[in-house]
């Protein structure tokens, strides 16, 4: 992502479109409110599709919630759960404890993510965030600062995106922050083949290394550039 003047040129706007709504479990009507406005956070990764290796899922997320009730004076849990898939997690994070008022979930591949954060919301589950929107809002703030050191409007500035599929809620943060000239900016995609089918895939660069099911044969596959 780059700062720039109104002179910067401009790139190709792209988009990551949205999966469509799926068919997931049956939820109960929507949480009651919490017993108590003294909430919890729940830190939460679902083990069984981490973005790294599952053993630094688990021993993470109990310094991710320390650091997180350190510097917010909240009270965190770490919560490490294995989930089947986004439906299943998704389902998982709504029978959370009553107290446990907002969820951040973290050290989890993104695309289940991004699936279970839209179907938490859609079935009126609590509040969550992912790893990529803590980026967006750690990205939007430091936009923000740097434009205040340059005594620069932030109507006068045109901020580019790189990569900006990665981070799907930094253009609308960047919109109601005053940022209207925004130029999101795609890089090439990466192509490999299937280890089980051979077929072909596409993929953004930012998704090296993590896994998921080929779109062909559906077995689980780790995405790497191919030499």
């Amino acid at each position: 992502m780059g700062v720039g003047g109104d002179d910067d040129a401009a790139a190709s706007v792209t988009s990551d479109p949205r999966r469509a709504p799926s068919d997931g479990p049956v939820f109960p009507a929507p949480m009651p409110e919490p017993p108590a406005p003294s909430w919890t956070v729940g830190v939460v990764t679902d083990t069984a599709a981490p973005r790294a290796d599952q053993a630094a899922a688990e021993s993470g997320i109990g310094a991710d919630a320390e650091m997180i009730a350190r510097h917010s004076g909240l009270r965190c849990v770490p919560l490490p759960v294995s989930a089947a898939s986004a439906d299943e997690l998704a389902a998982t994070l709504h029978d959370l404890p009553l107290d446990v008022g907002a969820i951040f979930l973290t050290r989890t591949e993104s695309t289940r993510a991004r699936e279970a954060q839209r179907i938490l919301a859609e079935r009126g589950g609590r509040p969550l965030i992912t790893d990529d929107d803590a980026r967006a809002i750690v990205l939007t703030t430091a936009v923000g600062n740097y434009l205040s050191r340059l005594h620069r409007p932030v109507t006068a500035a045109r901020v580019v995106i790189a990569g900006a599929a990665t981070v799907p809620v930094m253009c609308p943060l960047l919109l109601t922050a005053g940022m209207v000239n925004i130029t999101l900016w795609k890089p090439d995609l990466l192509k490999m083949a299937c280890f089980f089918c051979k077929e072909h895939i596409e993929f953004s660069t930012h998704a090296i290394g993590e896994k998921m099911p080929c779109p062909h044969c559906k077995m689980d596959i780790t995405l790497k550039e191919q030499v």
